[in-house]
C-alpha cells in the first residue's frame, strides 16, 4: 500500500464519519422539534379594516414539516390585503367543545 492510497482511505473514512455524525444530529434536532402544525385556531382580527375571520396567523414554519402549510392560515387580511394581524382568543366553536 502505497501512501497516496493509504491517505484516501483515512480521507474516505474521517469524511464519512462526519457525514454519519451529521445525519444523527439532524435526526436528533428533528425528534426534539415541537410540530406547530396542530395549533388551535384563533379569531384573528385586523388592526386596519376591522374584519374578523377564524384561523391561525401564519407565524413560522414548522420545524418538523417545514413545506406544509394549512388552509386557515392567514399572513394578510383577506379583505384589505394588509399584513396587521392579531389573534384574539379562541373561537367560538372551540369554546363550546371545552363546555
Amino acid at each position: 500500500m502505497d501512501v497516496n492510497s493509504n491517505f484516501y482511505n483515512v480521507y474516505a473514512q474521517s469524511s464519512k464519519t462526519a457525514q454519519e455524525s451529521q445525519a444523527n444530529q439532524s435526526v436528533k434536532y428533528l425528534e426534539e422539534s415541537v410540530c406547530t402544525c396542530e395549533r388551535r385556531d384563533t379569531t384573528i382580527l385586523c388592526k386596519m379594516c376591522g374584519f374578523l375571520i377564524e384561523g391561525r396567523i401564519m407565524r413560522m414554519t414548522c420545524p418538523v414539516h417545514p413545506r406544509v402549510f394549512h388552509l386557515m392560515d392567514f399572513s394578510h387580511c383577506p379583505h384589505c390585503h394588509s399584513t396587521c394581524l392579531k389573534e384574539c382568543g379562541t373561537t367560538t366553536s372551540q369554546s363550546k367543545k371545552s363546555l
